[in-house]
């Protein structure tokens, strides 16, 4: 239950995610690992129950995020946390390193996933559908969405797509910025169906933060807005400056 759309040009990469989990679930911010003679710095939002996390940020100047499938069955008391995958990956010195880390990864451990990672020119696309691990390239014309749900799922991909079209048509002849991909497309919410909604709002789930991170040869900035229980239920735009956050910051290719 997770919407991600990746825009990239000249050099420069935005990836900007929805995390939808259980009202029961907490957010427990940023965290930072530091540098070692092994692997590079990285910042993660963190996943107060489980530890783990559903995107990161290495100073190594790439970021993943991973979203869960649920398109066959598995057994979950038996299985890793899908949290875990990303911060074993940000120990990756570079962004080669992390593509054969997560080649090799053992996937029978997890559940289905879709993990993306990328830098500021290239994306892939790690596909875990608990028979078949998938590895691809994704080409960006510039933009890319990817979305998943636990409940309806094709009509809510299809809604979900639908509005990302509408608004990637409205951009096409200007240069994205940060702060319109938020505005307008990850705080959008359709007025008459909340569930199917970028901005998702069901009775035990709902979007429960935003995550944004901006990749360039030389910067790479992380903002993370946790959003209130509430702000999802209602038909009011939210304006970012409305939202409190927290930002990491590191010179890239380190």
């Amino acid at each position: 239950m997770c919407t991600v759309s990746i825009y990239q040009r000249n050099d420069t990469c935005i990836l900007t995610m929805n995390r939808d989990e259980s009202r029961q679930r907490p957010e427990a911010g940023v965290t930072h690992t530091d540098r070692t003679a092994q692997s590079p710095a990285g910042s993660y939002p963190l996943d107060s129950l489980s530890g783990g996390t559903w995107l990161g940020m290495s100073e190594a100047g790439f970021a993943l995020c991973v979203l869960n499938r649920y398109d066959r069955r598995h057994f979950p008391g038996l299985l890793r946390s899908r949290g875990e995958i990303i911060p074993a990956a940000l120990k990756s010195e570079s962004i080669s390193a992390c593509i054969d880390y997560l080649t090799q990864l053992c996937t029978k451990n997890f559940a289905g996933f879709d993990l993306l990672l990328v830098d500021h020119r290239q994306c892939w696309l790690f596909s875990w559908d608990c028979e078949h691990y998938n590895i691809s390239e994704i080409m960006l014309h510039p933009w890319y969405l990817h979305t998943s749900s636990s409940v309806y799922s094709e009509y809510c991909t299809k809604r979900r797509h639908d509005q990302f079209r509408l608004f990637t048509e409205q951009s096409k002849n200007r240069k994205a910025i940060p702060q319109d991909i938020i505005t307008g497309l990850h705080l959008h919410q359709f007025f008459d169906d909340h569930s199917a909604s970028i901005l998702m709002a069901r009775e035990k789930s709902h979007t429960k933060s935003i995550t944004q991170v901006v990749l360039s040869k030389n910067t790479l900035l992380m903002n993370y807005f946790p959003l209130p229980s509430e702000m999802a239920e209602r038909n009011m735009p939210y304006n970012l400056p409305q939202l409190k956050s927290e930002t990491a910051r590191y010179p890239a290719g380190l």
